[in-house]
């Protein structure tokens, strides 16, 4: 039988401990590489949401993870792609009469920040305008257009790309 001395038991543990803590860091630098910010944020809200409230913020990323909102080059205007996506959102958020939506459009970095909110602000609003078309009353939906105030990082054309997207976060509503 091997005696150790405590030193060198909490030797071991030390660098156990720190190379659990590197592990878990470059865990969470693939977590985050690999999962885009507006899963991520969706993911945070809905701990607070009422269960009911969960599940059509959970549906709503599942239906969005990977996709989005498409809309012309430049232009607040819902391109086929585009509404074909709302029209498969429209069903979840009428299944819930109570929750509210923030609709948050964003931009990537590229021209002018007050553009960039304007065209931002003017793709929540399409979307917005669209979804009350299809039955949903706009009281219970809030546009906003955040431009490029919360941009993923990368400046090449595919970063800038994933930044130019429209995010859904679920609210509670009046019960």
């Amino acid at each position: 039988m091997t005696t150790r001395s405590r030193g060198t038991i909490g030797a071991q543990a030390l660098v156990l401990a720190s190379g659990l803590a590197a592990w878990s860091l470059l865990t969470w630098i693939y977590v985050r590489r690999a999962t885009s910010a507006r899963d991520l944020r969706s993911s945070s809200v809905s701990l607070e949401l009422p269960a009911r409230t969960q599940f059509l913020d959970r549906r709503l990323a599942d239906q969005m993870r990977g996709r989005s909102v498409e809309f012309e080059v430049g232009r607040a205007v819902l391109t086929p792609a585009g509404r074909a996506l709302l029209d498969e959102l429209v069903p979840l958020i009428l299944a819930d009469s109570s929750a509210r939506l923030d609709v948050n459009g964003h931009s990537d970095i590229r021209g002018s920040a007050v553009a960039n909110l304007q065209l931002s602000d003017s793709r929540a609003r399409a979307v917005v305008s669209y979804l009350v078309d299809h039955g949903i009353p706009a009281s219970r939906l809030t546009p906003r257009g955040l431009g490029a105030t919360q941009p993923m990082p990368g400046d090449t054309a595919a970063d800038r790309q994933h930044n130019r997207y429209i995010e859904f976060r679920v609210r509670p509503g009046d019960t």
